[in-house]
């Protein structure tokens, strides 16, 4: 039985394959009316979205094994900000026109990022998206796409930051100069204690050069000397 995709709690009992829209899920109060509905599905030709629930495991496609959208994600999660966990047991095709995936403002990718289980949901989210595509890498950008949610009461911090900048840059330039100008004169009077040592050293080798040709030159006239005495040594 073919169905038109629409709110899940108004979908036709014993629906098999939804076509031409998307279904949409949100907060029930008979949420066991919509388990009756969502079990006889098996395929999604038009998308899925979940929007606003205040739900911890989304669980109502578990029978589910083919989810497509040609015009679209496939499933998008918008702002459901306590979900944890993704259970589809049975999904093995996962396909959307850009992004199989869209997680907008939604908790389960932090969830996935710190929670084991998530992870795997979100693992099994992926082998259906390369499933359906054939070859393609793992994890690539047509899997998912993440809008993360935007981090609360910050403003302030981005202004303190800001002011305490425009506070900090002139002592930080004068304590640049002020170190530079320090390492400019350590050159200097490291450059004078080389060159001291340096002459130092040089005048040193001069000295003992003279005392060596001095020294030379004596033992020359001793033996010149002690030839002319003993011309047969």
């Amino acid at each position: 039985m073919k169905c038109n995709g629409t709110k899940a709690n108004e979908m036709p009992d014993g629906c098999i394959v939804v076509v031409n829209s998307k279904i949409t899920f949100s907060d029930y109060e008979d949420d066991e009316a919509v388990f009756k509905k969502m079990e006889t599905l098996r395929r999604i030709e038009n998308g899925v979205e979940v929007v606003g629930t205040t739900l911890e495991i989304f669980e109502y496609l578990s029978s589910v094994d083919e989810i497509r959208n040609p015009d679209g994600p496939a499933i998008v999660f918008r702002n459901n900000q306590l979900l944890k966990r993704i259970t589809m047991t049975q999904l093995k095709s996962l396909s959307g026109k850009e992004e199989d995936v869209l997680f907008d403002k939604d908790n389960f990718p932090i969830e996935a990022f710190e929670n084991s289980g998530a992870l795997e949901d979100m693992l099994a989210l992926e082998a259906a998206s390369r499933s359906a595509h054939g070859e393609r890498e793992e994890c690539s950008d047509e899997f998912i796409k993440i809008i993360p949610i935007p981090a609360p009461g910050y403003g302030w911090l981005l202004y303190t930051l800001i002011a305490l900048c425009a506070i900090m840059t002139p002592f930080v330039g004068y304590q640049t100069y002020r170190f530079f100008r320090s390492k400019q004169k350590s050159k200097v009077s490291y450059f004078s204690i080389f060159q001291k040592a340096f002459l130092s050293i040089n005048s040193n080798d001069a000295i003992e050069n003279e005392k060596k040709k001095k020294k030379k030159k004596q033992l020359g006239m001793k033996e010149k000397k002690k030839h002319l005495l003993c011309p047969f040594v």
